[in-house]
Order: structure tokens, then C-alpha cells, then sequence
């Protein structure tokens, strides 16, 4: 059977975690411009960082969350090549759970991301509902295949 771009941008999301360092958790972001991956990005620490050896993470208190990691969607934005025409609103984020809030900030700040799907709820689910008053559509992948318009709660084709 022949899966559609949509699952296969969150396939290569889903690889690009496989590359993470983080104990805690090993989430992969790619940015799709025009049905082309232009950046991939997953969590771990910054670059020349040590990588995380288990519990030495430096958690903060409030969000739980580590301090030292660099999170997948941060790295896909930060790594889009120089000169890449990103209109606003012009690509598709696929990243393997949800956005925290804090990333939700930056895909909103960036201007690029008009839509984001992402297959697993994270945690914190705050940030969802950031994107979408922030007119980004957003898509959660159900674990048969299909898409979850969270805005409206319409279930859709993975086409």
C-alpha cells in the first residue's frame, strides 16, 4: 500500500528522533516547503554539548521540562537553509508530539508555519491551542492513519 506524503513527512519526523540524545524523551521535527523537506531538527543538547547520560538532566521546576535541551521544532526553524523562499504561512511543520508551549510560541513567531501535525499529545497541550488562535491549522495523526483537525475535531483523510 502506497502511504501518503502526509505519513511519509511524519515517517521522516519519526527517523530524525531516532537521532536524539535526550533521556527523556526522543521527539524529530521536519519543515516541509512545497511537499519538500527543507529542515529536520530533533530534542537534545545544543551542538558540542556533552549528551545527556540518563539523570543528569537539569529539570525546571515549573515545566518539568530539561533546561539543557534544544527541542526538535526550535532546531527544524533554526536550520532552515539561507534563502529558502518560506512565504508566510507557506510551510508544513510534521513533528513526532505535540509543541510545548514555548515552541508554539516560536512557530508562531517564525511566520513560516501554516500548518502542524504531529502524532503524539505531549504533556503539556497548551500550546495547541496557541497555534490555532493563532489562525496555524493544526492536525493530530490518529493511530489508524487518519487526521484529527484540532480546531474542529473533524476527523480527515491522510492524504
Amino acid at each position: 500500500m502506497r502511504i501518503s506524503r502526509k505519513q511519509m513527512f511524519m515517517g521522516i519526523a519519526e527517523l530524525a528522533a531516532k537521532r536524539s540524545t535526550c533521556y527523556r524523551g526522543n521527539v524529530g521535527a521536519v519543515l516541509v516547503l512545497d511537499n519538500n523537506p527543507i529542515s529536520l531538527g530533533y530534542n537534545g543538547p545544543p551542538a558540542g554539548d556533552e549528551h545527556c547520560k540518563g539523570n543528569d538532566c537539569e529539570i525546571h521546576a515549573e515545566t518539568k521540562g530539561c533546561l539543557r535541551s534544544v527541542h526538535a521544532e526550535i532546531n527544524a526553524l533554526h536550520r532552515i537553509p539561507f534563502g529558502t523562499d518560506c512565504k508566510f504561512h507557506a510551510c508544513d511543520l510534521f513533528v513526532t508530539s505535540n509543541p510545548c508551549p514555548a515552541c508554539a510560541a516560536a512557530i508562531i513567531d517564525s511566520g513560516v508555519v501554516g500548518r502542524v501535525y504531529y502524532q503524539a499529545p505531549y504533556r503539556i497541550t497548551t500550546g495547541i491551542q496557541e497555534m490555532v488562535n493563532a489562525q496555524i491549522q493544526v492536525y493530530r495523526f490518529s493511530p489508524s492513519g487518519y487526521l484529527v483537525d484540532e480546531k474542529t475535531g473533524r476527523v480527515l483523510e491522510a492524504s
